[in-house]
């Protein structure tokens, strides 16, 4: 499993038997689940993940 972290939030992150990374983001009040196809595509959706909450929070 890898880490990769975004404004002090922390996502662990793996690579799946379905060949796409899929990862959560814990310590937000709630579990946020991701995926995507590529290392970029995976960091896109934890950036935007993290800023939605900060946003709504």
């Amino acid at each position: 499993m890898d880490v990769m972290t975004y404004k002090n939030y922390v996502a662990h992150t793996k690579y799946s038997a379905d060949d796409v990374f899929v990862g959560h983001i814990a310590a937000m009040g709630d579990v946020v689940g991701f995926h995507g196809e590529s290392a970029e595509e995976l960091r896109a959706v934890v950036e935007e993940a993290v800023s939605d909450h900060l946003d709504n929070g």
